[in-house]
């Protein structure tokens, strides 16, 4: 009987295993991405597609009967240090030091409203290494980057979503751009944000009113103004004598 529960136990260990692994893409710039946390009704079907040497696209969707709860999962790859020497995203400030993944400045997010989801690294002459950009600039996703102790020193991304509640999907689709063009970093990273305006769909260069730029007060209006302040019910109080 106990041999028999030990192999159930280890039977759905390892349909549960199966269950949460993904597929991995092959990519010609980074070698294998991974996906895992998926869980069986759930479909996965992965793609890539080469832009220019060294620059890729790695696209995701995600699909499922009907509607559910869109699932917690994680898109990971690594890559050589080669000559790396800092790192670039906009909510790092002067911050350019390349940590362990686990240390707590290599843990970030990013959301519409506080922080892109773009990270480069590049070497002591300025020239791009790798910039990797993500599709999802809408929700909140976060972002783990840093040196990986355990990989010989390679630099590892991992991107983990719905990490926060969401309505209902049945059909969720994210890409990935991956830069490791011998280019100055800042160009890469230009790069990164003008495919990250394309993929959400919105253009942020609309023309503004002309009266928005009209100033708030008239030219010649005095800054400061002369008020007479109503005394106020603490002072009234004093005046009446009752403390």
């Amino acid at each position: 009987m106990n041999m028999r529960l030990s192999r159930l136990s280890v039977a759905l260990v390892f349909a549960s295993c199966s269950a949460a692994a993904g597929p991995v893409v092959t990519s010609s710039v980074v070698g294998d991405v991974s996906v895992d946390g998926l869980p069986g009704e759930w479909k996965i079907a992965a793609d890539r597609r080469e832009l220019a040497p060294g620059l890729e696209q790695v696209s995701l969707r995600l699909t499922s009967d009907r509607e559910r709860d869109p699932p917690r999962f994680r898109v990971s790859f690594s890559h050589p240090m080669d000559d790396c020497v800092g790192q670039w995203r906009t909510g790092a400030g002067l911050n350019k030091c390349i940590t362990q993944n686990w240390k707590g400045e290599s843990c970030w997010s990013s959301a519409l409203a506080y922080q892109g989801p773009v990270v480069a690294y590049y070497n002591s002459a300025s020239q791009n290494r790798c910039t990797v950009a993500c599709s999802e600039s809408l929700r909140k996703v976060e972002f783990r980057t840093g040196v990986d102790e355990r990989q010989n020193g390679r630099l590892a991304y991992l991107a983990e979503f719905f990490t926060t509640p969401e309505a209902p999907l049945k059909d969720y689709a994210v890409r990935f751009l991956i830069d490791r063009r011998d280019v100055f970093y800042a160009e890469a990273v230009r790069g990164a944000f003008d495919w990250c305006v394309r993929e959400l769909g919105h253009d942020p260069t609309v023309p503004v009113e002309k009266s928005a730029y009209d100033p708030l007060t008239p030219p010649g209006t005095p800054i400061s103004r002369t008020f007479t302040p109503k005394p106020s019910s603490a002072n009234a109080w004093r005046r009446s004598g009752v403390a």
